[in-house]
């Protein structure tokens, strides 16, 4: 999904903060898919930030930071993207 969005008023891009609903799974013409991964960009804007990877495994989540590496749970992920406070569907 892209994330930035360009404010002609302003002349520049900014980040978009609002949550981002996506079910882990979804049965959709008899077939069915799972979320394998999410890339999030953490910082206030296009310019600057740092990106981070989480990824499923067969038995769990995998948090990838630079190289750092650090197991989550699954109930973890939709706490480190978005603000809780703004969602769009």
């Amino acid at each position: 999904l892209k994330r930035f969005k360009f404010l002609e008023e302003l002349e520049r891009y900014t980040k978009l903060n609002y949550r981002v609903a996506f079910p882990l799974d979804l049965k959709q013409s008899g077939a069915h898919y799972r979320l394998s991964a999410v890339i999030i960009h953490l910082g206030a804007g296009p310019n600057q930030g740092h990106y981070i990877a989480v990824v499923r495994t067969a038995a769990h989540w995998l948090l990838f930071d630079d190289e750092h590496v650090h197991k989550m749970e699954e109930s973890q992920l939709s706490s480190i993207f978005g603000s809780p406070y703004e969602s769009s569907s």
